[in-house]
């Protein structure tokens, strides 16, 4: 079970990144179709990473109040589906409100999957586990690059979108078979029986983390700099 976990978590992860960067490969032809300025380019590409930005916390609120499997399946299918609606685009608003959905998807994915991981596999196995899965993501970003880009030159861009979305939704399927683990009203942290730990000091709690902090600033820098060489650098 922890294995087949293991494989479907890494099969998403691909397919998250492929969707996300097919986007990258696909630009300079979005762009003479429909003449596009560049913010308005790059905006399609933000708009998933601000998805992501907004929900991931809610998000993974609340995975540990439901099934962790369940919100795979959803949001694998969502942004697939997603994915899809892209092909079928027929401006750039709708072409910007699928993309929007696909940064929803993906914003639960990725917490439940690590919860899984660590419910499943013994300890001293956690962390090659999680490595492999974020295998997946990695090979993601080149293989949306050169895959879109060979379906964009060969058939059209629009088919780039439709056939990548196809696997995302088979994968979300199977992730309904995933063993789940039974969800545990959080406890406060004083211990006390029959309360949850509420939102705001969750929150608070990882806030006078300084560890996180320095994370919290250092990842969007990151991300900054990532995206705009990923992005970009295929036009140029």
């Amino acid at each position: 079970a922890a294995f087949y976990t293991c494989f479907i978590v890494l099969g998403l992860g691909a397919f998250d990144f492929i969707d996300r960067q097919i986007m990258a490969a696909v630009l300079p032809y979005i762009k003479a179709e429909w003449a596009l300025t560049d913010t308005q380019l790059g905006m399609l590409i933000s708009i998933v990473n601000i998805m992501l930005a907004v929900l991931v916390i809610p998000s993974a609120y609340f995975i540990d109040r439901w099934s962790r499997k369940k919100i795979i399946a959803i949001m694998g299918g969502v942004w697939s589906l997603a994915t899809g609606a892209c092909a079928l685009a027929g401006g750039y608003g709708h072409m910007l409100l699928a993309r929007l959905f696909i940064g929803a998807g993906e914003a639960g994915y990725n917490p439940a999957a690590q919860a899984l991981l660590t419910a499943q596999f013994p300890k001293k196995y956690q962390g090659t586990a999680i490595a492999i899965t974020q295998i997946g993501m990695t090979l993601g970003i080149p293989l949306g690059l050169v895959i879109g880009a060979f379906i964009a030159q060969h058939w059209g861009w629009r088919h780039a979108f439709g056939v990548v979305a196809v696997p995302g939704m088979i994968l979300a399927v199977l992730a309904l078979f995933i063993r789940d683990y039974h969800s545990s009203p959080a406890q406060p942290s004083g211990g006390q029986s029959g309360s949850k730990e509420s939102y705001l000091t969750t929150m608070l709690h990882l806030l006078r983390t300084p560890s996180l902090i320095c994370a919290f600033i250092g990842a969007p820098l990151m991300m900054m700099y990532n995206g705009a060489v990923m992005n970009w650098l295929p036009s140029y």
